[in-house]
């Protein structure tokens, strides 16, 4: 059962991966297509946790701790769209794994 959870765990993390990768890419495609692109990201994540248990004859101490920083925003904010040139075309087809533009 527990090689089924970490298996199960696997998958979960790929389909976030590629989740992630398809925003992305959308992202990039909505960039390359807008008339007008503002964004604006800050990004700092970092999380810490300890946890233990001590045990003698006398007594049972259990202690936990944490600590986290968090600095998050993402603003993008996409105006208008505008016609490709065919360059601009085939480089929009290769970021969505297309077919080049003729």
């Amino acid at each position: 059962m527990a090689a089924e959870a970490r298996e199960q765990e696997f998958r979960m993390q790929m389909i976030e991966r590629q989740a992630k990768a398809a925003q992305e890419v959308s992202i990039a495609g909505r960039i390359l297509t807008a008339e007008e692109v503002e964004i604006e990201e800050f990004y700092e994540a970092s999380g810490e946790g300890k946890a233990g248990i001590d045990a003698d004859e006398e007594s049972i101490s259990v202690g936990m701790s944490g600590k986290g920083n968090r600095v998050t925003r993402r603003v993008y904010r996409f105006k208008g769209s505008k016609d490709l040139s065919a360059k601009e075309n085939e480089m929009f087809n290769l970021l969505l794994g297309g077919p080049q533009a003729a």
